[in-house]
């Protein structure tokens, strides 16, 4: 069960004054410093210092202050997912956390199972220390890796924990086990090569505008069992994501997938999944659990940390669903017990769409009513808006005369027809008693002006560069680099004529004379 009263003021009081520093700026560099030199004293007075050590403390003021969520995805895991993911990848001496962050998801399996070795990897130097730190004050053995896990590029550096005590550097081993909840849907930088490493041979590449599937087909590569905390897009989503799906699946690698409630997060409301996979199955099945009403809901209370007065003496109240020990136990019952019921289906590879589609409510008992069963309307309604989004992310203004020489015009067109569409449903959804608003994104992908032959494209976000824009950058810049080449060669050639001719007398500089 999660912790119910959480007072980061008080908490983040309790951290500055154990790492003697004056304010939470100190945090990190402090932490740092408590690494490098193997501060056995501080690790102490921290541990000491915090209520208990079953809760990520330093994880929550970390995501508070400094978790860089846009940047680099970075949402930490709540503890009763952590409890889910440690049962379901069970007792293993060994134990790979991929995309470690802070080390939460860690620390709640070495709960369950304290005798555990583990490999942490982390790209974000910069929650390094609080990773190492809250390992060894828990005396948790590991040897932590600062680098990505799935670039194949050399750590930066790594650091070796052991019976509590700190030491730079440190060889990472084989695991029996993986967990981990990595950042979703980021981009990332497909290595050279990338289809011949072992991970990835005989999958189809992930893209590189969506890294979820690099995190998993590199965790279960790297380990016999491996679980983890994913976006629901990925048990659904078409093209590259589902094509692996397919193959995992005709791998007998997935053993289960598991839709969570919403609101699990503190920071953020997206719905999760947890995939489950093993290596080794002695049975081609796979459960499917709808999970996501089997929590309870506990009420947050938290002051303001910034602010005048009347903003740090407010308590906020916010609603978070958490999985209790129970929940953990009935879900992880019905994926060994091959029996069916309103909440879970064991289904064989063939009984699965064309798709793959792994999300449970697809495949549940159709209701008595005879509706057809669907993923949640929220769900849905984020996979319209991220592709909208995704659309509108590159925006072409162009001459209404040119767009219809280009060819362009019916795209306008389709803009057009598709915000009408969107109207529609948005008007209609929020007419329906008990639906909570719904706001569609609408297309902003094209646009008509009335300057003679302009053809412009424009990044149309603050948050990303579009794919699209990539692409054609990549071209221009290509036709840069050509277009110099030929003016150099050019430029040579002229030279190579010119010198001749003026060291022979042939040709004469203006206003030069003979004497």
């Amino acid at each position: 069960m999660e912790n119910k009263q959480i007072d980061l003021t008080d908490i983040t009081g309790m951290v500055c004054k154990a790492l003697e520093v004056e304010d939470i700026a100190g945090m990190s560099p402090a932490l740092r410093r408590i690494m490098e030199v193997d501060d056995q004293k501080a690790i102490t007075a921290l541990r000491e210092a915090l209520p208990d050590l079953g809760t990520d403390w330093l994880q929550k003021v970390w995501q508070y202050n400094f978790a860089k969520r846009g940047q680099m995805g970075q949402d930490y895991t709540p503890n009763s997912l952590g409890d889910l993911l440690a049962e379901l990848v069970g007792e293993t001496g060994t134990c790979l956390d991929l995309c470690a962050g802070s080390g939460s998801l860690t620390i709640r399996h070495h709960l369950h199972y304290p005798s555990t070795r583990y490999v942490c990897v982390e790209l974000d130097s910069e929650v390094i220390p609080v990773l190492t730190v809250n390992l060894a004050m828990r005396g948790i053995d590991a040897v932590i890796v600062n680098g990505d896990a799935i670039s194949g590029q050399p750590p930066k550096e790594t650091w070796t924990v052991c019976k509590g005590h700190i030491t730079r550097g440190g060889e990472p081993f084989r695991c029996d086990g993986t967990i981990g909840n990595p950042p979703y849907n980021v981009r990332w930088n497909q290595p050279d090569l990338a289809p011949m490493w072992p991970q990835y041979a005989g999958y189809d590449l992930p893209p590189e505008n969506n890294a979820n599937m690099a995190f998993v087909l590199t965790g279960i590569s790297e380990a016999d069992r491996a679980a983890f905390i994913l976006p629901n897009g990925v048990l659904s989503s078409d093209k590259a994501e589902g094509k692996i799906r397919r193959q995992l699946v005709d791998n007998n690698l997935v053993e289960a997938a598991i839709s969570c409630p919403e609101r699990m997060f503190e920071s953020t409301s997206i719905p999760v999944c947890v995939l489950l996979l093993a290596k080794n199955r002695q049975t081609r099945g796979i459960a499917l659990i709808d999970a996501g009403n089997r929590c309870v809901s506990e009420t947050r209370e938290q002051r303001g940390q910034h602010g005048s007065k009347s903003h740090t003496n407010r308590v906020y109240h916010k609603e978070i669903n958490v999985f209790t020990d129970s929940n953990i136990a009935e879900t992880v019952r019905e994926i060994r017990q091959d029996a069916d019921t309103d909440t879970v289906r064991h289904i064989t590879p063939e009984e699965l769409d064309g798709d793959c589609n792994l999300t449970p409510k697809r495949y549940l008992t159709q209701p008595m009513d005879g509706t057809k069963p669907h993923r949640p309307f929220a769900e849905i309604v984020e996979d319209i808006n991220r592709t909208a989004e995704r659309r509108n992310g590159l925006l072409l203004t162009v001459n209404a005369t040119t767009a219809r020489m280009l060819g362009v015009d019916e795209v306008k067109k389709m803009q057009d027809e598709g915000n009408a569409i969107c109207d529609q449903m948005e008007a209609a959804m929020n007419s329906i008693e008990g639906m909570e608003p719904v706001k569609l994104t609408r297309g902003e992908y094209i646009r008509f002006s009335k300057n003679k032959n302009e053809v412009r494209f424009e990044n149309n976000s603050k948050e990303r560069v579009s794919d699209v824009l990539l692409l054609i950058m990549s071209g221009w810049k290509q036709n840069i680099y050509i277009c110099n080449n030929d003016e150099n060669r050019y430029l040579a050639e002229l030279r190579d004529a010119l010198l001749p001719e003026l060291m022979s007398g042939n040709l004469k500089i203006k206003g030069e004379t003979n004497g």
